[in-house]
């Protein structure tokens, strides 16, 4: 029990506050990803009927999945190593936003302003959470 909380307090040492978020972040991706591609919930799918048009739910399911492990891989990296693994976290609830956004000005969504600002309210705070924790690095 000793060597596993020692390997834990030096991963956390490695990662910083900074490789903890993106973890998360990404963890919480393929979550939710998995989630889509096996049960899409209806209000989800009704909001996104722009991006449906592109590929199906399932292959979106696999975008938040691919996008999610990206972000954690980053997350293990030190943070000036760390931008693929930002945007990759940042990406797909943008593209979510903007399609909730998309279905409330069309109006085939009723409840999609209220998704629209929680996947903007997800995308913001991973900027936040980077930009509060950015290291200074000198020559990169």
């Amino acid at each position: 029990m000793r060597r596993l909380s020692e390997s834990a307090s030096r991963l956390q040492q490695h990662v910083q506050l900074r490789g903890l978020g993106l973890i998360v972040a990404g963890a919480s991706s393929v979550y939710y990803g998995a989630s889509i591609a096996i049960d899409p919930r209806y209000g989800t799918v009704r909001g996104i009927q722009i991006l449906l048009q592109r590929m199906p739910m399932q292959g979106w399911g696999w975008v938040w999945i691919a996008c999610g492990l990206v972000t954690v891989a980053y997350g293990l990296l030190r943070p000036v190593w760390d931008v693929p693994g930002i945007v990759a976290s940042i990406a797909p609830p943008l593209m979510w936003a903007t399609a909730y956004l998309i279905a409330t000005v069309a109006g085939t969504s009723s409840n999609a302003w209220g998704s629209m600002g929680m996947w903007l309210f997800h995308a913001g705070m991973m900027l936040i959470v980077m930009r509060s924790t950015r290291t200074v690095s000198r020559g990169h």
